[in-house]
């Protein structure tokens, strides 16, 4: 959800010229999630766990 929001801000201010302040404004975004990036590298080993669990 969060990076078909992010997709759709960088599209309107592409497409309509206009700052990223404004564009996450009209998407309905804060900024911080514009540019937050999630640190899975640490969640491999519950992932795993998770899968292993499952079979």
């Amino acid at each position: 959800m969060a990076s078909e929001k992010r997709e759709l801000v960088q599209y309107v201010m592409t497409e309509h010229k206009i700052s990223e302040r404004c564009g996450c404004r009209v998407i309905g975004i804060s900024r911080s999630l514009l540019h937050y990036r999630p640190n899975t590298v640490r969640d491999i080993p519950v992932i795993e766990a998770l899968q292993k669990l499952a079979q």
